[in-house]
């Protein structure tokens, strides 16, 4: 592994990092390529590992609950990740609205949205999320219960080539929610239903 990062070490001190392997960015589908096995459909996939580096001493986590009401959509129980992801978009840059972070799918393109940082699944047990290992720094959290393929842009247009039909991904909030993280501290961020009306 070759890390694009470096990190200092001081004297006398304790250093302790972890790396963060993200398997969803690291699989990528070279487009042309095929292959004659009946494996993956003929598809080729190749894997180019997409890490990220955190220092220990110096991170937060984001936790919560997603409400039950918001798991009841067909599209959401009939979804392949079942009971969805929380998703982490950030770090917003200092002086910067967090407005301007829209959540956007795993598509690989910074035209239209940064892509997730990181992302937490839903426990089927009690609709709990965590999302570990965050620096900290002012992000944007929101949940989906979509499906979201990392070969399919929810935003591209319905024109071959490929993909030919869009990704449909909504977000609780549509905006995502602003969160604060601090070092050694846990930030709460339960996802409900919006009020009827």
């Amino acid at each position: 592994l070759k890390l694009i990062r470096g990190f200092t070490v001081g004297v006398g001190t304790i250093t302790d990092f972890t790396l963060d392997f993200d398997l969803r960015k690291s699989l990528i589908e070279p487009p042309g390529q095929a292959s004659d096995s009946t494996t993956c459909d003929g598809r080729v996939f190749q894997l180019k590992p997409v890490l990220r580096m955190v220092d220990n001493l110096q991170v937060g986590a984001i936790a919560g609950t997603v409400d039950a009401s918001l798991l009841t959509p067909e599209s959401c129980l009939n979804s392949p990740v079942r009971l969805g992801n929380v998703y982490l978009f950030g770090p917003v840059a200092a002086g910067a609205d967090p407005a301007t972070v829209v959540p956007d799918d795993v598509d690989g393109s910074a035209t239209d949205g940064a892509d997730p940082l990181a992302s937490a699944r839903v426990s089927e047990a009690d609709y709990t999320y965590t999302i570990g290992f965050v620096p900290p720094g002012k992000y944007v959290v929101a949940y989906t219960c979509d499906a979201d393929s990392p070969l399919v842009d929810a935003d591209a247009t319905d024109t071959p080539p490929p993909p030919a039909v869009d990704e449909a991904v909504s977000f609780t909030p549509a905006t995502g929610t602003v969160v604060d993280v601090t070092a050694n501290q846990i930030v709460t961020v339960n996802f409900a239903a919006p009020p009827p009306g």
